[in-house]
């Protein structure tokens, strides 16, 4: 079963072939399907390999290598049955849900139907029993392995044949064959062969027909309002007159009339009304200062190495030209990403952080929000609204947009939004803020028409466009009333329309009085034009330029051109893509390393290199001339120039009003602060509000998702209906009838398991990446959540429990006086491995990683449960496994209850129900009317009295599980963070 690994795998390569094959025809998908199933045969071969060599002789199996080898290829041919099986289903499945819900019925079917829980003779459906019986591909490989093993001489004994007239004799090995109703003929092995053969074929062909047929549907968007109800865009330019349109925003085309740069731009026309002005409402944004940020991180490994080898090369600069910057203030095992980094951000208006691709952009972004606190070192200054700021107390204070936009799917858009300002407005929050707050953001970000609609799942294709969740994901930070807004990339990834009514939406916030910072990359003019000032970065992370645009960009264009080696801006060309191709260009870097270098006023050193001529004092000196010829990188070289402008000096005068220190880099940043102030301490609400909030959302997002609660419904009645039907009102009146109606409670066990622990883990991971963001703005509690999580998911466990149980107990036939105690235990057993997968599902990172997990914790579960390998016959160094499956805690309750006798009845001599007794085969003695129960307890170590043990044991391990879960949800926080 290790094949449903394969299930995420092949939905995701089938996304990409889909585009790859249908839209840009490239290939059949036939071939492709083909193909993969070709490929993945020798890495099948090599798993089987692995896992049967040490298992088959560890178990003590027929010594013969050539019974070893049989074993081999059956179960080699039976998993790639399997695999391809697995495979088929998700190229037929829409999506993981639908895929793992398919999976079941099919392992149903093929486990009930395979001859060993219940034998041929005793399975249920009558014709349609016997008929699944033969198609099933693991019944021709246990018919083929039993016989190879039980054919083998280590079992040529003669014993006493069970219910036979006495002194009825007969060889072991056949007497075991015949009560699992296989036939001994070998040549059952060949047939075996063949026809595993021609079944993994048949799966293989059924897989690539359906790859090239199956098309995936179309996604499901929100319904579009008509352009008559749309609301209205006002496209001018700021910093000029109303009537200097010059272009399309879309295509990034701008005026030839390069003099005034006049490129459209997005706000508001002359004259208008701000949303501020319209709404009179004010802000909480204020200004957010910075000066001389550094930042470093640690490195480990090959890496750590490679920079220790690198720090000494920069040492050698230092001593051979001192004008090298910060050279040696990198702490050894450390890699500096961002260098002296200085700025303003200011209320009303828009900070654009930019540069080429490793320039630090987002690494800057993340430390002015506080989100590099345990990640690093940050040295420096950070001032907001005049007070210094620790590192720690950013996070409260700010909103932080990532470029991902994640959300829970269920929600509204105003759901989302309420919840959010509940959450981080703290105990300020009142009925009529939060209100006010919602209602604000929905109109500043034009969400009105869609405040009703689920934001949804973009992978599953339906729900809001990506513009619309990039304002949902503005807005839930909105609500919160931040002092400073940070956006990572807001237009990446966009159409250019939805580019630009995302950039015209933060336009309107930053006029309503907010300070927005966010970062751009490659934008177009009319995403550009909405900008205030700029902080240009270049690799490494340099300064190369702060200072605002000005209108049309002029005065960065101004200066970008007054640097040595740059070209004039072409006509026609945006300024933020000549920006961009200034600093990123390796033309004339001789005229940047020209020039007489003098220390700024600041005392910061400026970078022009003296090269050839601290060669030739070097060679004077008899030093070598490598040493002293060494050159700045063009980054340096760019930020040295900024350190000599004007712009640089304006900075510094804006900082040194502000009280700012200078040469702060060299101190480390603060992770706590005495200074705070009111808005920023404001504290979220307390554990119990949380707990409350946090169960409401998770029971209404439970109710909306009908994949985890009307589909779960369905699927556990389907199972219990298949699993019945095998072991319908089964004849237990010999030891194959019992043993078949103990397997009947143990596929019970197994199948609520993996039902259960399947099911929640697509469940959980569809919420995790809300949560991953969640946590990293610290907007609950996570031991709340987790709380909150397991209780709304309570309800849906008793309710499945309730239906398997009554569908599943009453088909079987066992007595009405256990039923409750088997759905007590049903109970329990479904919460465990319902928490086993909320655990795994937020420590795992991948869907892939959380399926392969379960699928071996499943697998371990039931192999030591107790009923494959009774407990006395388990190795003392794998005991422990047995000690810790819920499973086995399971069975040990189920499985006497079943067969407990009530007081009072008598026993009868092989009769059908719990007062019957069997004759059994005990080691090779034949053992002549034994109670039920006896023969139970016997076989599998179990005792009747302890199931009330077995019930406390499986409610701790419930509690240590949630235990557990709330751990996960920490560390993953801890990682977000």
């Amino acid at each position: 079963m290790g094949g449903a690994a394969e299930l995420p795998v092949a939905l995701n390569n089938k996304i990409i072939v889909d585009r790859q094959s249908r839209v840009n025809h490239m290939y059949r998908p036939f071939l492709y399907a083909l193909s993969v199933s070709l490929v993945y045969l020798p890495i099948v071969a090599l798993e089987t390999i692995l896992f049967c060599a040490p298992m088959y002789y560890m178990v003590g199996f027929a010594e013969a290598g050539e019974r070893f080898a049989v074993f081999l290829c059956i179960t080699l041919i039976m998993v790639i049955c399997m695999t391809a099986t697995f495979r088929w289903i998700a190229w037929a499945s829409g999506s993981l849900e639908v895929a793992l819900a398919a999976t079941v019925p099919f392992i149903a079917l093929f486990t009930l139907f395979s001859g060993f829980l219940a034998t041929r003779s005793n399975l249920g459906w009558g014709d349609l029993g016997q008929g699944i019986y033969w198609f099933t591909p693991i019944s021709w490989a246990i018919r083929a392995l039993a016989i190879n093993e039980f054919n083998a001489p280590e079992y040529d004994a003669v014993i006493p044949v069970p219910r036979a007239p006495p002194g009825t004799m007969m060889r072991k090995g056949t007497v075991y064959l015949q009560t699992f109703d296989v036939e001994p003929e070998d040549e059952w092995i060949a047939y075996g062969y063949i026809y595993l053969g021609a079944f993994a074929a048949l799966t293989m062909l059924l897989g690539s027909v359906t790859f090239a047929f199956r098309i995936i549907g179309e996604p499901r968007g929100t319904q579009r309002h008509s352009s008559a109800t749309a609301p209205v865009r006002t496209v001018a330019s700021r910093g000029s007159t109303p009537g200097s349109r010059a272009g399309d925003a879309d295509t990034g085309s701008v005026h030839p009339a390069r003099a005034s740069l006049d490129v459209p731009t997005i706000g508001h026309a002359s004259g208008a009304a701000t949303p501020a002005a319209a709404t009179g409402k004010v802000s909480h944004g204020k200004k957010l200062a910075f000066r001389d940020l550094v930042f470093d991180v640690r490195l480990v490994g090959a890496a750590a190495k490679k920079a220790a080898a690198k720090q000494a090369k920069s040492d050698k600069k230092a001593e051979a030209d001192p004008s090298v910057l910060d050279a040696g203030a990198v702490a050894r095992g450390h890699k500096r990403l961002l260098h002296r980094i200085s700025g303003v951000a200011r209320p009303g208006r828009i900070l654009a952080l930019c540069g080429e691709s490793g320039a630090g952009k987002t690494t800057l972004l993340n430390t002015l929000a506080g989100r590099t606190v345990t990640q690093g070192h940050v040295m420096g200054s950070i001032i907001l609204g005049g007070t210094a700021i620790a590192a720690t107390q950013l996070r409260p204070r700010v909103g932080y947009c990532e470029q991902f936009d994640r959300h829970l799917a269920t929600a509204t858009v105003r759901e989302a939004l309420e919840f959010s300002a509940w959450m981080r407005r703290g105990h300020a929050a009142t009925h009529a803020n939060v209100m006010a707050a919602v209602d604000e953001a929905l109109d500043l970000l034009e969400l009105r028409p869609v405040e009703h609609r689920a934001i949804g799942d973009e992978k599953a294709g339906w729900g809001l466009s990506r513009g619309e969740r990039k304002r949902v994901t503005i807005g839930v930070e909105l609500v919160a009333d931040p002092s400073v807004l940070f956006l990572d990339e807001p237009t990446t990834a966009l159409s250019s329309t939805q580019a630009r009514d995302v950039a015209r939406v933060i336009r309107r916030v930053a006029d309503s009085g907010r300070t927005v910072v966010c970062t751009l990359h490659q934008p177009s003019a009319g995403v550009w034009s909405a900008m205030d000032d700029l902080l240009l970065l270049a690799r490494g992370g340099y300064t190369v330029y702060y200072g605002p645009l000005g209108p049309g960009s002029r005065t960065m264009v101004d200066y970008l051109e007054s640097l040595p080696g740059s070209h004039p801006l072409p006509d026609g060309m945006n300024p933020a893509d000549y920006m961009l191709d200034v600093i990123g260009s390796q033309v004339a870097n001789t005229e940047l390393r020209g020039g007489v270098r003098t220390a700024p006023a600041g005392g910061e050193p400026a970078l022009a290199s003296r090269a050839s001529t601290d060669a030739a004092g070097a060679h004077a000196e008899g030093k070598p001339a490598a040493a002293a010829a060494a050159a700045p990188t063009r980054a340096q070289l760019l930020r040295g120039k900024f350190i000599e402008s004007a712009a640089k000096a304006t900075l510094d005068e804006t900082l040194d009003g502000m009280g700012i220190e200078r040469d702060s880099h060299s101190r480390r940043l603060a992770k706590t602060s005495v200074a705070a102030d009111a808005h920023g301490d404001a504290s979220r609400p307390n554990f119990c509000v949380q707990f409350a909030m946090l169960t409401k959302r998770a029971s209404v997002d439970f109710f909306r998702d009908t994949d985890f609660g009307l589909k779960r419904c369905v699927l556990f009645v389907l199972l219990a209906l298949i699993s019945g039907g095998v072991f319908f009102q089964i004849e237990d009146v010999d030891q194959a009838g019992v043993a078949s109606l103990v397997g009947g409670v143990v596929m019970g066990v197994i199948f609520v398991s993996a039902i259960t622990a399947n099911t929640t883990s697509v469940a959980i991971g569809k919420r995790r990446p809300s949560f991953t963001r969640e946590q990293a703005a610290h907007t609950f509690d996570p031991t709340a959540y987790g709380l909150a999580l397991t209780v709304a998911n309570l309800p849906w466990i008793f309710v499945f429990s309730v239906l398997f149980t009554a569908v599943y107990a009453l088909m079987v036939g066992y007595e009405f006086s256990v039923m409750p105690f088997m759905l007590l235990v049903v109970f329990i057993l479904a919460n465990s491995f319902s928490l086993i997968a909320m655990v795994l599902g937020f420590l795992a990172e991948t869907p892939q990683l959380v399926t392969s997990l379960l699928s071996v914790a499943l697998a371990v579960a039931s192999m030591f449960s107790g009923f494959f390998l009774p407990r006395a016959d388990i190795p003392d160094g794998w005991i422990w496994l047995h000690y810790i499956s819920p499973q086995s805690y399971a069975l040990e309750a189920a499985i006497p209850a079943a067969f407990v006798c009530p007081e009072g009845e008598p026993l009868v001599s092989y009769a059908r129900g719990p007062c019957g007794t069997i004759d059994a085969l005990d080691g090779g003695v034949l053992k002549k009317d034994v109670p039920k129960l006896d023969f139970i307890e016997g076989l599998y170590g179990l005792e009747a009295q302890n199931s009330g043990r077995a019930i406390g044991i499986m409610v701790a391990e419930s509690a240590a599980l949630l235990l557990l879960f709330i751990f996960a949800l920490w560390r993953l926080r801890s990682k977000a963070a």
